[in-house]
């Protein structure tokens, strides 16, 4: 016979039994679902793959990129490299009623030095392929002062014949005379280039540049004022003096550049083609540019620097009175001050690669 238990620990019994059953069928679906949790697969375990988790993306945090924007007008740039720009010319006139010997040789020699010095050198002669006559002349030289920028540096050769006529009305010319490159033209005609038309070009080529140092040698007779240029040096009192009168009255060469010209003789004077072997070979020359090429090796030893200093060493080297070398200036090389370059200092691009 069962004894009969209480309605109130029959409840209580119930509700345990209820419980454990509870708890088994949780037990269950906890172990049926142990494959599920792969961590291999569960895109919450790939940190990998997390965006958040790849600084190295983060344009925050690449400074590096800051400064390179922020400092790059503080670059060190450099300048262009200034340009060595020659033009030589020159010719023999042969066939003409006064040949000339050395000219085509001064050119040479001339040309050559120049190259050695990193020049980049236009020559115009009886034997190149563009000849020396009086409009490839302009054109060339003024072609070339168009291309010139500050800095820049510009050589000009002329060796062949000068000469003079009267300035009539023009009374710029203290002696009354304008001084003309002779030019060979077609038929062996000779063609005339005069002083003004020189200033012409260097003032219209000039007028709107700076920092530009020019040097023109003329090796021909009568040459001294062959560019009309407002100073020339006084070698006996060492001193520039104003060449032409009235110059306050015309237009003169921009002076923020500077323009030297070193010429064969005075106006009244001529230059002398000579034999400038030292040996029984005659080889043919003009007395002033052999002797510049001589000078111009004490320039390159630092024996000398100034322009002053060089027309010294040139007379001293041709020592004829009749053919004395002439230094003349659009700036008075000598009136130093604090405001402007020392201009009678030879630039060392003149002589340096």
């Amino acid at each position: 016979m069962t004894e009969k238990l209480p309605k109130n620990k029959l409840l209580r019994i119930k509700l345990l039994r209820r419980k454990l059953l509870a708890n088994k069928s949780t037990n269950k679906s906890i172990n049926k679902s142990i494959p599920a949790t792969k961590p291999v697969i569960n895109p919450a375990t790939k940190p990998v793959i997390n965006p958040a988790t790849k600084p190295f993306i983060n344009p925050a945090t690449k400074p590096f990129i800051t400064p390179v924007i922020n400092n790059i007008n503080n670059l060190n740039i450099s300048k262009p490299i200034p340009k060595k720009v020659a033009f030589i010319c020159g010719s023999n006139y042969k066939n003409t009623k006064y040949p000339l010997n050395g000219c085509l040789n001064d050119c040479k020699n001339i040309s050559d030095e120049l190259i050695t010095i990193g020049f980049n050198v236009t020559l115009l002669t009886d034997e190149t392929q563009i000849k020396p006559n009086k409009n490839n002349i302009i054109t060339t030289l003024t072609k070339l002062i168009s291309t010139l920028n500050s800095d820049d540096i510009f050589f000009f050769h002329f060796s062949g014949h000068g000469t003079q006529s009267s300035a009539g009305k023009d009374f710029l010319e203290k002696d009354g005379l304008n001084e003309i490159m002779c030019t060979i033209e077609d038929n062996n005609n000779i063609g005339l280039i005069f002083d003004n038309e020189l200033n012409k070009i260097l003032q219209d080529g000039l007028r709107d540049k700076s920092n530009i140092s020019m040097l023109f040698l003329f090796d021909c007779c009568h040459s001294c004022s062959m560019l009309d240029l407002k100073y020339t040096y006084n070698s006996i009192n060492k001193r520039f003096t104003i060449e032409d009168i009235n110059l306050d009255n015309r237009q003169t060469i921009n002076t923020k550049n500077c323009v030297i010209s070193l010429t064969g003789c005075a106006d009244p004077q001529t230059s002398l083609d000579v034999n400038t072997s030292k040996t029984s070979q005659v080889v043919y020359g003009g007395l002033f540019t052999f002797n510049f090429l001589q000078a111009f090796k004490l320039v390159k030893s630092s024996y000398i620097s100034t322009f002053t200093e060089l027309i010294h060493i040139i007379i001293l080297l041709v020592n004829k009175n009749e053919h004395k070398p002439q230094l003349s200036s659009n700036i008075d090389l000598l009136n130093i001050n604090k405001t402007t370059p020392n201009y009678n200092i030879i630039p060392k691009q003149f002589y340096n690669i």
